[in-house]
């Protein structure tokens, strides 16, 4: 009972929070706001640092955990992007703590998007058993709430970890699964950019010059400008690999110029060492010799040591070349000098982890020194207290028996006090047992209370004013044939008549017993489906299991639903509505979304319909939130816990469905 009531005031706070209701939440609400328009806005160029330094004062001010959760995993995609792993570490660690242990659709689906943070960071730090650890945990939470968007990410990661290592064919089959998401063009394109990387690898510069052009396209569609850079890079490298020097030029000095109006700095580098061998392959050693230069003066003030090797390797080469030895020779030096230079951060480094060592071990023989001069003392002292042991011994012969005796009575003290308690605790659950088994017994009866009502209302209708209204058309005929009575009410009566026969109808409609749950409310959702609203999805999972629910709640569901559905019909001007059943650990998730013109929930009262669904799912011991806002639709959310014993079997009576 407990913990049902925990959930319950977790999820009343939540609802407070997308209502929008008075008290703190509409600052809520504006909150929610702010962060999806920083979202945007920190992955905007131009506007990237005003955007994170927001995010980081809203972190600080809020007091809303839901807010700070929502921050703190945008900072940490950011930081991701930015290969700044620590922070990325630090705020994706801060989002798992936050969600904690809460287990609804919301909280699992951030928590996926928190665990593939941490995966990304030890990817880039090189920690790639690590990084598979928390790709897989992020995969198994997306599972679980039928996210397949995070799923595909996770295999998009773990293949670039293959790749790494030179799991060539598992990478390139995962990649090929993640080519499956035409809708996530960033998956696509990165994709496409890494099994190119494969197949240059391989020596199969043609293929990779297909994925490589695929990718390329794709960033220019998304405006993706690092994209852009890195495959026109890579695709000038396979050119110069297949002889094509020209080609190659062409396609390093746009990566060059993009690189360098966007200040990609290591990326414009990176591009012109690669330009440099082009030029000397065909024999203009000059031009790769300034290019080579405009490298090193592009290092100035970046700690690039392995590049600064290189270009003094490449710069030898040109040299030699151009037949000038002693440039050669001065070149070589250089090379020489930075790789002694790396070699002595590497020794100094090995030195630091030596003198470590040493420090630990004199201060493990100093530990040990003291530890035999106490053990010394320690000896000394247990010879003193061997002699006042047997002083004492006498005494505590004639001590025992009373202290066994005051044992003996604290011990039955001490039972008769945790027996009460126990049985205090017995009756306590007793009490909130029998409260429970009341609750759902009244629950149920006033279900089949209104199952019965409204056979009895459709009876009537059907039977004495369905009957009485085809009396009177038929009396209105005769009249109208005889003595020219107006057929304009002839027809009303008549029109009348069809409206009661279809009302008595609907409430004494199809048996569940006889189709699926989902199918028939498929059936019953295609009635609602215009020109306007053309575009009605319904999604369950696990389908099998959700059609197995008892019948008394399949009927408060498929009533809910033709609510939520006739209302957005009626009044919301909606083209799409999405709605999705989920059942997770012993919880139903009934989500509702459309794309209509939406309404502000602070000004609007709610009307009987709505009041009506509330009620409803309050009297499922359920949870029921709205979020609204004009011309950006409507999203419902409710959350309907479920006994462990609900069965298809438990519920043999009939019951129906309108």
């Amino acid at each position: 009972m407990m913990n049902r009531l925990s959930c319950f005031i977790f999820l009343l706070c939540n609802l407070f929070f997308i209502l929008g209701e008075p008290v703190g939440s509409m600052a809520q609400a504006s909150e929610g706001d702010k962060v999806r328009e920083l979202f945007r806005r920190v992955n905007t160029p131009g506007e990237e640092q005003q955007a994170l330094s927001e995010l980081f004062q809203l972190l600080e001010n809020t007091k809303d955990d839901e807010i700070k959760t929502r921050v703190s995993i945008t900072i940490g995609q950011h930081m991701n992007s930015k290969a700044k792993v620590d922070s990325a570490l630090l705020f994706g660690w801060k989002s798992v703590e936050l969600i904690g242990n809460r287990t609804d659709t919301l909280s699992l689906k951030r928590l996926s998007r928190a665990y593939n943070i941490l995966a990304i960071a030890n990817n880039i730090k090189g920690l790639w058993d690590e990084s598979v650890k928390w790709h897989f945990k992020s995969s198994e939470t997306a599972v679980k709430v039928g996210d397949s968007l995070m799923y595909y990410m996770s295999a998009h990661g773990v293949a670039n970890i293959y790749r790494h290592q030179g799991k060539y064919q598992e990478s390139l089959e995962l990649f090929k699964e993640c080519l499956s998401q035409k809708d996530n063009l960033r998956m696509l394109y990165a994709s496409h950019i890494n099994m190119g990387i494969i197949y240059t690898d391989l020596e199969r510069y043609e293929d990779a010059n297909r994925h490589t052009e695929k990718a390329l396209a794709l960033c220019v569609e998304s405006g993706d400008i690092k994209g852009q850079i890195i495959c026109g890079t890579n695709l000038g490298m396979n050119s110069t690999f297949l002889g094509k020097h020209r080609e190659a030029l062409v396609l390093l000095d746009d990566a060059i110029t993009l690189a360098k109006n966007h200040e990609y700095q290591r990326l414009k580098l990176n591009a012109q060492i690669y330009k440099s061998k082009t030029l000397q392959a065909l024999g203009w050693n000059l031009s790769a010799h300034a290019t080579l230069m405009q490298v090193r003066e592009g290092m100035s003030g970046y700690n690039y040591l392995n590049m600064e090797e290189e270009v003094f390797a490449r710069l030898k080469d040109v040299a030699l070349a151009m037949g000038n030895y002693k440039a050669a020779y001065d070149y070589l030096s250089e090379s020489n000098r930075v790789s002694d230079s790396i070699q002595a951060l590497q020794a100094n480094k090995k030195l630091k982890e030596y003198e470590v060592k040493y420090e630990t071990l004199k201060k493990e023989k100093k530990i040990e020194a003291l530890n035999a001069e106490q053990s010394r003392k320690e000896l000394e002292i247990r010879k003193q207290k061997e002699s006042k042991r047997h002083m004492l011994f006498f005494f505590i012969i004639i001590l025992v028996p009373v202290v066994g005796l005051l044992v003996v009575y604290y011990q039955k003290l001490r039972t008769q006090s945790l027996l009460a308690k126990q049985q205090e605790e017995i009756s306590r659950h007793e009490i909130a047992t029998l409260l429970k088994d009341q609750e759902i017994k009244l629950g149920k009866a006033s279900i089949d209370g209104q199952i019965s009502e409204r056979k009895r209302l459709a009876r009537e209708l059907h039977d004495t004013i369905g009957g009485n209204l085809a009396a009177i058309k038929m009396r209105c005929a005769r009249e109208a044939d005889k003595n020219g009575f107006p057929s304009e009410i002839v027809d009303q009566i008549d029109d009348t008549y069809q409206m009661a026969r279809t009302l008595s109808h609907s409430l004494i409609p199809k048996n569940l017993s006889a189709t699926a749950f989902t199918s028939l409310l498929r059936e019953s959702l295609e009635a609602f489906r215009t020109d306007t609203l053309s575009e009605i999805e319904l999604s369950a999972y696990p389908e099998g299991e959700i059609n197995t629910l008892e019948q008394n709640l399949q009927v408060e569901i498929f009533t809910i639903v033709r609510e939520l559905v006739n209302n957005t019909s009626k009044h919301a001007e909606a083209g799409r509505i999405e709605l999705s059943l989920t059942l997770v650990e012993n919880s139903l998730n009934l989500l509702f979304e459309d794309d209509g013109k939406g309404f502000d929930l602070s000004k609007s009262n709610e009307g009987i319909g709505l009041q009506n669904m509330r009620k409803r799912v309050e009297n499922l011991s359920g949870s029921f939130m709205i979020d609204s806002h004009p011309e950006r639709g409507t999203l419902v959310n409710i959350e309907i816990p479920l006994s462990k014993d609900i069965s298809e079997e438990e519920n043999k009576a009939e019951v129906k469905i309108g």
